[in-house]
């Protein structure tokens, strides 16, 4: 029965949305850039990153690099961007001074697809939050993320039922029994 209590508690907690822990947990100057980076990959811009990471665009190497980057951005108009993963990190040392790490996994679906797109950031050499520090996009033909989200939601739905009926029942049971002793 103590137990009840954490798996209740831990079920109502299921209902909570990156997309609202994001919002609390990364500035919005974080949240605008990797909005703003992602615009640019999907429109097969590059300028953004290449400002970012100070690139030499003239080096074959990073040519070859934005253009294998280019090459996993699905084709075609935008139709979702959902937030599916992040990761923050704070700390303070006396050695190391102040770091702040953020890590968000975007997930958008296009016509041609879906693509992820992860963005490291980190404070700048001012100390300010956060400079871009890594950028990755990665391809699919289907939602690598929301295929789980959408097969964990039938099944919740229908555990929270098998839930309820039994303690529906347990209830039921219970005030039959005690209604039963109370007549003899």
């Amino acid at each position: 029965m103590r137990y009840l209590f954490i798996f209740v508690t831990a079920f109502l907690l299921t209902a909570c949305s990156i997309q609202g822990m994001v919002e609390k947990a990364v500035p919005e100057n974080v949240r605008a850039d990797h909005a703003a980076h992602i615009d640019s990959v999907l429109a097969k811009d590059t300028s953004r990153l290449e400002t970012a990471f100070d690139l030499d665009t003239s080096d074959p190497e990073v040519q070859k690099n934005l253009q294998g980057l280019l090459e996993n951005v699905s084709d075609g108009k935008e139709i979702r961007r959902d937030y599916v993963g992040m990761n923050t990190a704070s700390s303070m040392s006396v050695g190391e001074g102040k770091t702040r790490e953020i890590n968000l996994v975007t997930e958008i679906q296009t016509e041609g697809g879906y693509m992820t797109v992860t963005g490291f950031y980190e404070l700048d050499s001012n100390g300010d939050c956060c400079a871009l520090t890594n950028f990755n996009v990665e391809k699919f033909d289907s939602s690598p993320v929301r295929a789980m989200w959408e097969t964990t939601a039938k099944i919740g739905k229908i555990v929270g039922v098998i839930f309820l009926l039994l303690v529906g029942g347990l209830v039921f049971f219970l005030v039959r029994r005690k209604r039963k002793k109370k007549i003899t």
